[in-house]
Parts: C-alpha cells; structure tokens; sequence
C-alpha cells in the first residue's frame, strides 16, 4: 500500500491541473444551484489530497478517479458515478452516497462509520474503452467492488445492492442492511453484531463458521447463507510449497516461490521449526497439527482458522492475524511483539485485531 501522504500525492499534480480541478467542482457547485455551470466531469482525475470535506459532488462523474486516502468526511455523494473509481482508506464517514454508482470500487480499508449508502449500488462492475470492442482488453477494466475491512459501522445500506461484493474483515456492527442484496456476496471475518438483517437477500453469500457463530440474529439457515467452500491441498503438496517458500527466503526470492495460499484447506501435519516468514494465508483452516517453533514473522494470517493448532513457541512478530481464530490453540510461549529487521529501523507491530486471548495461551507481547 502507498505510504505517502497526501500531500506527497498531491505533488505530483502541477499547479494548473488543480486549479482546472477546483474550477470544475465551482462550476459543478453553481450547476446544483441552477445558477449556471455544469455538471463535474472529473473521470479519471487524480483528486487525493485536495481539502474535499463536506463537498457537494452529488451527480458527478467521478467515474475512475483517484481518491484514495480522501477526507469526504460530511461529504455529498448522492446519485454521483464512482464507477471503478479508487477510494481505498477514504475518510466517508457520514457521508452521503444515496443512490451512488460504486461498482467495481475499491473501498479497501475505506472508513463508512455512519455513512448512509441507501439504495447504493455496488455490484460488479465493467469499464470498456470509448469505442466499445471488446476486444481491447488493454483497455478494460473489470471487478467486483472490494469493501475488504472497511468500517460499515452503524451504515445505513438499505435496499443497497451488494450483489458479489466482498466485504472480508468488514465491520458492518449495527449496520442497517434492510431489504439490501448481499446474494453472493463475501461475508468472511465480517463483524455483524447488531445489524439489521430484515429482507436482507443473502441467498449464497459466502460465509465463515466462526462469523456464523458471532451473529445475533436468530436463524441465517432460512436466508440462503452457505459456508464458504475452501479447495483442499494433499499433505505431500503442503510439504513440498512450504520447503519452496523456504528455499524462496534463503534465495532471496531468486529460486522457489513465496507460499500463498487463500481460502485453503490445510491439512493436520507437522511442520515444526518451519520457515514461513512473509508466507500469506488468509482465509484458511489449518485442520490441526504441530507448528511448533514455526517462523511466521510478517506473515499475512488474516481470517485464519488455528483453532487446536500447536503453535508452542512460534514467532509471530509483525503478523498480521486480523479476526483469527485461535481458540484450543497451543500459544505457550508464543512470540507477538513487533517485528524490527534491524535497529533503528521501521517497526513492525503484530495486528490481532478482534483476536481474543486467553491466559492460557501464554504468549509473548
């Protein structure tokens, strides 16, 4: 993820660029007005790090455009194109998007807390090139919205469409889903005490069973919610990816391949003293087995099941462990504090949120 501030981003714009910019959001204002102008047509345009709190940009075209890291804090989104446009880790609290076009957008860490996404649409979305072939798949661009541990808190995403969305590691506590489309959609590590479900449409949403568990409505059976499948992985070819991600880390990345593994069924074996720092394997069910001493420093753990999984004296420095489940798991010993490559430099904290730990466990901080 891009590390620079918004103001860095913003340098890259020449003065002119955000003067034409600013312009047209006048003009745009005085249009909503009736007091002339015209409507903002601002697709593609790079606007992170302009001061966009509180903004009318209700009806813009803003389709594709770069507001990652944006403050639209109070900002008015309403029936506005945000086709395909980039607003990962945007400031949307309170705002409204009434009606708006998100589809295919990426609001990855984005925060919503209070937003109200009425009737929003933010389903699968296709961008094709002016003169429509096809063909030129250079020129398209295509997805389902991500919504990936974004903050929904106390939404309001009634009647939304939400078809297909993938919404893993979201906090949607207290949201407000009524008679909203989530078929399909991705619901693993999502955060769903107290949301209103009323008429929610969840036929085949994906789901995990530890999520199941968590929520307080009263039978999600009846909704059309399946668990979300995993593929499986042999034993012998467990082995064989983890020693390739070892002779990756001792090669420097010039011979084997890093282990990624996603929505995995990972058998119960022993792979105790394993090196498997960097190693990404989110969403996965490890089904057992002995990962003692284990190396998983920076290691990309969100959503995994080690539930009963012997992790006795592992190191977990700088891991990210969003929303795991380690219930049962043997963490004696286990070490959690920030991961430092060498002194002086960057740390690296442990992520464990919504990790719940036990005295039992006994690991390390």
């Amino acid at each position: 993820m891009n590390e620079n501030t918004a103001a860095d981003r913003a340098q890259h714009r020449t003065a002119e660029e955000i003067l034409e910019i600013k312009k047209e959001i006048e003009l745009h204002q005085r249009w909503l007005h009736n007091k002339g102008g015209r409507r903002a047509e601002l697709a593609f345009r790079d606007l992170s790090g302009l001061p966009l709190k509180g903004v009318n940009f209700s009806r813009a075209n803003l389709s594709g455009a770069n507001l990652s890291k944006s403050n639209l804090r109070n900002a008015d989104l309403s029936y506005a194109s945000l086709f395909n446009a980039d607003l990962e880790g945007a400031d949307l609290m309170e705002a409204n998007l009434t009606g708006t076009d998100l589809r295919g957008a990426n609001l990855h860490r984005a925060s919503l807390s209070g937003a109200v996404l009425r009737g929003a649409d933010l389903r699968s979305g296709k961008l094709w090139n002016q003169d429509g072939d096809t063909n030129k798949t250079d020129d398209l661009r295509s997805g389902n919205t991500i919504m990936t541990e974004a903050n929904l808190t106390s939404a309001i995403l009634c009647q939304a469409k939400l078809s297909g969305c993938d919404f893993s590691g979201a906090d949607m506590i207290e949201a407000d889903l009524t008679g909203a489309d989530m078929s399909q959609a991705t619901l693993v590590g999502v955060d769903l005490t107290g949301a209103n479900l009323t008429k929610t449409v969840l036929t085949n949403a994906r789901i995990d069973r530890v999520t199941i568990s968590k929520c307080n409505t009263t039978d999600l059976s009846n909704l059309g919610i399946i668990e979300a499948t995993l593929s499986s992985i042999s034993p012998d070819d467990f082995r064989a990816a983890v020693h390739s991600h070892q002779t990756w880390i001792e090669s420097h990345g010039n011979t084997g391949a890093r282990l990624d593994l996603d929505s995995v069924k990972i058998p119960a074996i022993d792979i105790s003293g394993a090196n498997l720092a960097g190693a990404r394997l989110r969403r996965c069910h490890v089904m057992g087995g002995k990962w003692t001493g284990v190396q998983l420093n920076l290691s990309d753990l969100s959503y995994i099941d080690l539930s009963k999984v012997n992790l006795e004296k592992a190191q977990l420095r700088g891991v990210n462990m969003r929303r795991a489940n380690l219930s049962e798991a043997n963490l004696t010993d286990a070490v959690f504090d920030a991961f430092q490559m060498t002194a002086g430099e960057r740390l690296w904290p442990s992520n464990l949120y919504q990790v719940p730990m036990t005295t039992t466990h006994r690991p390390t901080f």
